[in-house]
């Protein structure tokens, strides 16, 4: 929604220093991982042969799993599976092309989109993707870190299932100079070895933390169907084991059971509850395993294993989907920062009253109407005791001009008119010119309630958005968009965008947002719908027809805002409107307004 002007120079800075910037940084602060220094629960998936996967396809993953709340993935440098080498080192631990060059980019593209990268390395034979020794071993942990030290966002398992006792064996003394090795190249590196296929005992844990010095523990627990129901029992015992030791450290299940692995079938429910027990029981992290098949003749679907022709999204079963879809409501909202909806809403509430959200149309006893900003539009003419035409501290973005008689009110309904017409010779100056379009916002000012409209959004390749936003709160800049629709824009017509951003605060300077986006299963021009926002101290969340869509944590949005609605040219995202859709209205057909019954600011 804002100011491209802005943004340039909040990025000028980065602009005229050619380094590379770590956006996303990873720590560990007693028992949990951090993101930018925030408490987070890490919540991923097995990505094993990425490297083997295009750059299209590694981004349309990322931006699946990032929709559904997932923040981190697991892949390996030493990756030979699948009748496949696309390791990233050579058995030797040389840099080996391209595949080095395509894990610096995964990283640098995981650390610009907030996301944390599981780097693994494996002990083998020294056959496809494998390091035989220990001296190629100390070369592929030196050729990693030295190319992707300039990114915070990742961890290095120094040995997968470092203590099975075949080919992939680390012993302690090995682990120990190679956990040495990465703190002399890069001291703040956090590094774990992982536990192949056993609960541990105090002896792994004291050995782990207290000898080899490892960052937090990632222990593969035994894979079968009472897996599930041991997990938070499990977590607490370690957490328990660690404390007595005097080094609490966070815990990682990193490689949980998967579909495919034995002739259990773990179903959307063993994963979810999996991953419910590990949070409850005080885990850290916990991953969506995945693989190839070894029941059927290929191995098909291989899933992560084999990456080359088919993206991971389009090999999972349905079973696999559900996990996805919805592992990140599987966990409180302060433990995973985001999730959006993946799929169609499903059965959606029923109407009952006028005077109640039409998410919660059963708690009479917990919202009261929020009359300063809640219109029906019946009165013929816009009310300017609630509403102010256009911004005072914006004109639109070019090349569409604000402008107030585009605003109106008809047979009940508020409009916001795009048109194809000249501007005033004064504005051409500041680079709007041929197109004008419409703004309107409460003279009222809020923080926290339930905010739902009824609208129709314009069908043309103008922008219809209903957002908050103010910068009179001193040293803030924040935003919420409930939604922005291109209705007509070409890959735009059933994308229901989501966001929030913050432009500054009393300590932060950079533009940053964290945005989502819904893809309806019709076009979103085509009929009114009603949306909603719910924002209290906890979460935002977002309705489309009562449902649930999407839920982002609230760190930042604590203030007074305005409520907005408005259309606007944006020629670098949906394009510029094809004139023979001018003039288009975006049309709400009411807007109503809660708080709770304890809060009534």
């Amino acid at each position: 929604m804002r100011r491209f002007i802005r943004l340039l120079l909040l990025s000028l800075p980065l602009l005229l220093d050619g380094r590379v910037q770590a956006a996303t940084v990873l720590g560990v602060e007693g028992t949990r991982f951090t993101l930018d220094g925030k408490p987070t629960f890490l919540l991923g998936f097995s990505y094993y042969a990425g490297l083997g996967a295009s750059e299209e396809s590694v981004r349309a993953d990322l931006t699946d799993f990032q929709k559904a709340g997932f923040n981190w993935l697991r892949i390996w440098a030493t990756c030979g599976l699948a009748e496949q080498d696309v390791s990233a080192v050579d058995a030797q631990g040389h840099p080996r092309e391209p595949f080095l060059s395509k894990l610096k980019w995964l990283v640098a593209e995981c650390d610009r989109r907030g996301l944390v990268v599981d780097v693994t390395v494996t002990r083998g034979k020294g056959g496809s993707g494998q390091l035989p020794d220990f001296a190629s071993h100390q070369r592929a942990v030196e050729t990693l870190v030295e190319a992707l030290k300039s990114h915070r966002n990742w961890y290095l398992d120094l040995a997968n299932e470092r203590d099975v006792r075949d080919a992939r064996y680390v012993p302690d003394g090995e682990l120990k100079t190679l956990r040495e090795q990465v703190r002399r190249l890069d001291p703040q590196r956090l590094v774990t070895a992982s536990f192949g296929g056993h609960d541990l005992s105090q002896e792994d844990v004291r050995t782990s933390l207290m000898t080899v010095g490892l960052d937090f523990l990632c222990p593969h627990r035994p894979r079968h169907a009472q897996s599930p129901g041991q997990t938070e029992a499990q977590t607490r015992a370690l957490l328990a084991m660690m404390q007595e030791i005097g080094r609490p450290v966070p815990i990682h299940y990193q490689e949980p059971f998967r579909r495919g692995y034995t002739a259990w079938e773990p179903t959307a429910a063993d994963f979810l509850a999996d991953l419910r027990s590990a949070e409850a029981g005080g885990g850290a992290g916990w991953c969506f395993h995945n693989g190839t098949q070894r029941d059927t003749p290929d191995r098909e679907p291989r899933r992560s294993f084999d990456l080359r022709r088919r993206r991971l999204m389009d090999q999972l079963d349905s079973e696999e989907r559900k996990v996805v879809a919805e592992a990140g409501l599987a966990v409180p909202v302060e433990v995973v920062n985001q999730w959006t909806r993946v799929g169609p809403l499903g059965q959606t509430p029923k109407r009952i009253t006028d005077a109640l959200p039409l998410s919660h149309q059963s708690e009479a006893s917990v919202w009261v109407k929020y009359e300063p900003m809640s219109d029906e539009f019946e009165d013929g003419s816009l009310d300017t005791d609630k509403w102010v035409r256009n911004m005072e501290w914006w004109k639109g973005r070019q090349p569409a001009l604000f402008k107030g008689e585009n605003v109106t009110v008809e047979s009940s309904q508020l409009r916001l008119t795009m048109r194809k017409e000249a501007v005033p010779e004064e504005m051409v100056k500041r680079g709007y010119h041929d197109y004008t379009s419409a703004a309107v916002h409460s003279r009222d000012r809020t923080c926290y309630g339930y905010f739902e409209v009824k609208a129709k959004p314009m069908n043309s390749g103008g922008s219809s958005s209903f957002w908050f936003q103010q910068d009179t709160t001193p040293g803030w800049l924040t935003e919420i968009d409930v939604f922005e629709i291109g209705g007509k824009a070409p890959g735009h017509e059933k994308k229901y965008h989501m966001n929030v951003h913050v432009f500054r605060t009393p300590t932060e300077k950079r533009h940053w947002s964290i945005g989502g986006d819904w893809d309806a299963p019709w076009p979103l021009a085509d009929d009114f719908h009603v949306y909603g926002l719910e924002w209290d101290e906890e979460s935002i969340k977002y309705y489309v027809d009562g449902a649930l869509v999407r839920r982002v944590r609230n760190t930042h949005w604590h203030q007074p805002l305005y409520l907005i609605f408005d259309s606007e040219t944006m020629p670098q995202w949906f394009g510029m409107p094809d004139d023979k859709d001018l003039p288009s209205t975006f049309q709400v057909d009411y807007v109503r307004a809660w708080k709770k019954q304890s809060r009534r600011d």
